[in-house]
């Protein structure tokens, strides 16, 4: 029985750098695979040229799915005899009649739907918070072996060693108890794995400028005290979720996504303030910290289904405020603090 494959799983394959997106190279190799003669550089622009939209000299999945469904390449191909034969075996490994008979406009919803519940599995490889999560397990349990935490007094980020660059993110790797150590672990791979299998690397940078971005405003607002733990991150992650939100608002149910991630980052914050009293600022402001480093950053660098103009307009407005608030940041903690 020949195998059926999704368009999910054809984007994937034919996207051989895994970046979201298919070039000329890729669509050459693509489409090579599948014939006895290569296809000519010239070829593949020109297809490439003919269904890339925004003109970013490739193709995303929206724009791949115009490309394999044209009834003119279809027929373009058969009518070069043999080199044809490849694409069409791709073509029916990936259309079935009842796909062929959609109106267009139910053929983009799937599209979108599609990529959405497909994407999940194709990104099983991403393992960044898991091998994270596990580092912070051994770094716990091996400083608990010595009475001087020599683990803890190397990596935590402490506001009178600012000079000390590196602890204003090893921070992450240190907990102050199990309860902390399991609760952060828990709650990043609940929130971080589902965010990385869809946007990969992406996360990490996301989950490590929240905590930097915590720490440099922690050292401004608590001087006496340190900081340890990945909840900054976990803060990023949570926002994280709003940005992909804001960024695929007709693509995603927007108001019971953004309504429950928002609940529960504000609730978090508010109980522990509270819980807390005045101690509480110190963890209060890293919590904080990390939200609006996670939201900005998420706006600015995580993939969208779909660009438009107004999402143009707030991820260049997200840059602006990121980098006027790191470079505040940094300015105070690495220039005016140390005078």
């Amino acid at each position: 029985m020949r195998q059926q494959f999704g368009y999910p799983e054809v984007f994937f394959q034919c996207d051989a750098d895994h970046d979201g997106y298919v070039n000329v190279s890729d669509l050459k190799a693509f489409v090579n695979s599948h014939e006895s003669n290569e296809i000519p550089e010239e070829v593949a622009q020109c297809i490439l040229s003919r269904f890339d939209q925004d003109r970013d000299g490739k193709l995303d999945f929206h724009e791949f799915l115009d490309l394999i469904n044209n009834p003119t390449v279809i027929r373009t191909f058969k009518r070069i005899g043999s080199r044809g034969k490849g694409i069409l075996k791709i073509h029916r490994h990936i259309i079935d009649e009842k796909e062929i008979s959609q109106t267009e406009s139910e053929k983009n919803s799937n599209k979108r739907g599609t990529l959405r519940g497909r994407i999940f599995f194709f990104k099983m490889h991403t393992v960044g918070m898991i091998l994270l999560s596990i580092i912070q397990f051994i770094c716990f349990y091996t400083d608990q072996m010595y009475k001087d935490r020599p683990i803890t007094n190397a990596l935590k980020f402490n506001p009178n060693k600012k000079h000390e660059v590196w602890r204003y993110l090893t921070y992450i790797y240190i907990h102050s108890d199990m309860f902390h150590l399991y609760g952060n672990i828990l709650v990043q791979i609940l929130i971080g794995v589902p965010l990385e299998i869809v946007h990969s690397w992406r996360v990490l940078v996301i989950y490590a400028v929240g905590a930097i971005g915590a720490s440099m405003l922690h050292g401004i607002f608590e001087k006496q005290a340190g900081l340890v733990g990945g909840s900054a991150g976990i803060y990023a992650f949570f926002t994280a979720h709003i940005a992909v939100v804001l960024l695929n608002w007709r693509d995603h149910p927007p108001y019971s996504t953004a309504a429950h991630f928002g609940i529960i980052t504000v609730f978090d914050a508010i109980y522990n303030f509270i819980q807390h009293g005045n101690n509480s600022m110190v963890s209060y402001m890293a919590h904080l910290s990390g939200a609006v480093f996670g939201l900005l950053l998420g706006v600015i660098i995580l993939r969208n289904l779909k660009v438009t103009k107004i999402e143009k307009i707030l991820r260049y407005t997200s840059l602006a405020i990121f980098l006027t608030l790191m470079v505040t940041l940094v300015i105070y903690n690495c220039i005016i603090d140390m005078e």
